[in-house]
């Protein structure tokens, strides 16, 4: 709200706080069953809404010559967002527990207002009265569960005084999550919104607990994988710059490019319709797709282990 950004030397002030900005507002709510299914399962449905107002945004104001051009801060976005969730949860349990959710959202925001300001009045004119960014909701619904098996404190032959195979526990942590969507308008049709949606992300981590207890000492012994299957999860860092993503775009042979509309210029442009996905890359069977132009950094969650004592005394 205070914030002064300094430029250089040679350069004015970058960025100037704005006091007078409202803090942002959010009403929420939220009506829910929860029902006890025979004293092992908790079940949970609840649908939710969110109202988002006065988010802060940047604004940015240009003098007549551009030597002048710092941004502020305005309240000029909203966003609400809207859905449902499932939930079964099993507490208890000799042997295994767990829980199970399922987690279906949509979230619509936009921007009010201009993102630029001009002291020029025909380059206020022409860059246009508002620029109404208006993200359309799209959902991108995720899931989770949690398995957990364990042993129990005495199960198993006992050996020099303790059970080897008691107090094992074995977690499994799976999560999913629709892949994201962004728009991909190549021949610049500005009908296209949110048309290309990109593959699903799943990960599977899984932690292996032993605990031991030696007289008053209780020591537990543990090993956490995280990303068990080593799941490919793109980042988008892997591209170099827009012209090396809209290069893996166009290489794809995506269905979009089938439009009988737009056939003939996808084809003029070199793209041709197909089944591929984004977040394909190129192998034995597709070697037309050209890949991202930073590799190493493609792939950040690498699968990782953990391993690891606590000591409680």
């Amino acid at each position: 709200m205070y914030r002064i950004n300094w430029g250089k030397k040679s350069d004015p002030v970058a960025g100037l706080g704005n006091p007078s900005a409202d803090l942002p507002k959010t009403v929420a709510y939220e009506l829910g069953i929860e029902y006890n299914i025979a004293n092992q399962i908790l079940l949970h449905v609840a649908g939710y809404y969110r109202d988002i107002t006065e988010q802060t945004g940047n604004v940015t104001y240009i003098d007549w010559d551009g030597t002048v051009t710092y941004n502020t801060t305005e309240n000029k976005n909203y966003a609400d967002v809207r859905g449902f969730e499932i939930r079964a949860d099993k507490r208890f349990g000799r042997w295994v527990t767990g829980w199970l959710q399922f987690n279906y959202m949509v979230t619509t925001s936009g921007d009010i207002g201009r993102n630029t300001y001009y002291e020029n009045p025909n380059t206020q004119r022409t860059s246009g009265l508002a620029d109404p960014d208006l993200v359309r909701p799209v959902a991108r619904p995720s899931a989770s569960a949690n398995v957990r098996f364990t042993s129990p404190s005495d199960f198993g032959p006992m050996v020099a005084g303790i059970y080897p195979a008691g107090d094992f526990s074995v977690n499994f942590l799976l999560n999913w999550q629709a892949g994201r969507t962004e728009t991909w308008d190549p021949l610049g049709t500005q009908k296209l919104v949110s048309n290309l949606r990109w593959k699903s992300d799943y990960t599977v981590d899984l932690r292996i607990q032993k605990r031991v207890k030696i007289s008053k000492l209780d020591l537990s012994l543990f090993a956490d994988i995280t990303n068990l299957l080593n799941s490919d999860l793109w980042n988008s860092a892997a591209f170099q710059n827009n012209d090396d993503h809209d290069n893996y775009l166009k290489s794809l042979k995506l269905e979009m490019y089938s439009d009988p509309e737009y056939k003939d210029q996808y084809a003029a442009n070199g793209m041709v319709a197909g089944d591929d996905k984004a977040g394909d890359l190129s192998s034995d069977g597709k070697d037309y797709i050209n890949d991202p132009n930073y590799d190493h950094l493609m792939y950040l969650n690498v699968r990782s282990i953990l391993l690891g004592c606590t000591i409680n005394l």
